[in-house]
């Protein structure tokens, strides 16, 4: 689903053509694992800040 949506955003200009769907997928996914386990498991306080610098940094490459 993730891999799709961001499809469409390749073809309406808002990432870059060579950006790979499946790759940003995959590390958004691993930004979800990774703010789940720190939040609920390990009750960080930070989680959600880290989560959305990393997903913020996942956009920048993307439109780079």
């Amino acid at each position: 689903l993730i891999a799709n949506v961001f499809r469409t955003g390749i073809a309406e200009g808002e990432f870059h053509a060579a950006a790979d769907p499946e790759q940003f997928a995959h590390d958004a996914y691993g930004v979800m694992l990774a703010y789940h386990h720190a939040f609920r498991l390990l009750h960080d306080p930070a989680a959600g800040k880290r989560a959305r610098r990393a997903v913020d940094a996942l956009l920048a490459a993307a439109r780079a």
